[in-house]
Parts: C-alpha cells; sequence; structure tokens
C-alpha cells in the first residue's frame, strides 16, 4: 500500500461508496480497501479458518484507504448531515430536493450509485485477505524529562494470508 499520498480511511461502507462515486481517488487504486480477521472474530462467528469465513461471505474488517483531498472535509460533512437527516424520515426524498440540480443529473448520479454498488460491496472479496495478532502487555505510560508524555502501547502483527512460512515465523504467527 502507498503512503506518499495524504491518506483517509474508513470502515464505513456507505461512506466510502459515496466518496468513491464523488470521486474521491483510491489511495492505491490496485488495493482499494483491506480485509482483516482476528482469531476472536472468526471464533465468535463460528469460523475457525479465513478460507472457511471467506468462503461463507464473512467479511473481517474492511477499511477502506482513500487519498486526502481538497474539499474532503465538506463531503464528510454533507454525508453525516444526510445521514442524520435520512435516520429521521421515513423516505429521505429525491436527490433533487436534496441538492438544487436538474432532474436529468439527478438521475446520472443515481444510476453511477446503482451500478457501483453491487460491485463495490464485493470489493473486500477481492482483497487478500490479513490476520491481526494482537500482542500482549498493556500500555505504558512514561513523562518525560520535558514534561512530556510517551505512551507505548503493545501494538499487533498483521500478516497476509498467504504470507510465506518464513514470514510467518519471523512474525511469531502460525498459519490460521
Amino acid at each position: 500500500m502507498r503512503f506518499d499520498k495524504a491518506v483517509w480511511d474508513t470502515t464505513n461502507k456507505a461512506l466510502a461508496l459515496a466518496l468513491s462515486t464523488c470521486g474521491v481517488p483510491w489511495l492505491d487504486p490496485q488495493k482499494p480497501c483491506t480485509n482483516e480477521y482476528t482469531p476472536d472474530m472468526l471464533s465468535a462467528a463460528g469460523y475457525s479458518t479465513i478460507e472457511e469465513a471467506m468462503a461463507a461471505g464473512f467479511a473481517g474488517k474492511v477499511t477502506y484507504f482513500f487519498e486526502r483531498v481538497d474539499g474532503l472535509d465538506r463531503m464528510l460533512k454533507a454525508f453525516d448531515d444526510q445521514q442524520a437527516a435520512n435516520k429521521e424520515a421515513k423516505f429521505a426524498g429525491n436527490v433533487g430536493e436534496i441538492a438544487d440540480i436538474e432532474p436529468e443529473v439527478a438521475m446520472r448520479v443515481c444510476c453511477q450509485v446503482l451500478k457501483n454498488r453491487p460491485d463495490f460491496f464485493k470489493l473486500w472479496k477481492k482483497m487478500i485477505p490479513d490476520i491481526r495478532i494482537e500482542n500482549t502487555g498493556k500500555p505504558r505510560r512514561k513523562t518525560n524529562a520535558d514534561g512530556s508524555t510517551t505512551i507505548t502501547v503493545p501494538g499487533c502483527r498483521i500478516a497476509s494470508q498467504n504470507a510465506s512460512a518464513e514470514t510467518l515465523k519471523h512474525l511469531k504467527m502460525s498459519k490460521q
């Protein structure tokens, strides 16, 4: 994954679909999202392997990665405002009422969303899933000589499902 650009990520599928439809570029078009499983997540869902979960259509924690672009904050506020308005209404209204645009433009926007939606919600299935193992230990707090505070957290280990045996050994992970 590229990190040479400013990154913005979300686990909200509806928001990710909206941003993608609005043309916010993926951070990496070859890997627009990650699909991450933990042993606890698999166990709680009744699966013993990632392969079982994937075959059953069970997504792990899917995170979508976008480039941070100008206007993103306004788009996020508009999304939040519209989501709040949608919760209060039995029918969310039509695009022409929400945004003062011509009916033809509203129709094109609706068609684009309908076209993108099915494939978008299957993106996670195209990604090689990751397994995440939390490290043991508790966060530690240290006060530095200058009065600032440093907090050290145990972190985690993340490996791709198709990681080599050598990589898994190095990370002290067994293949799940």
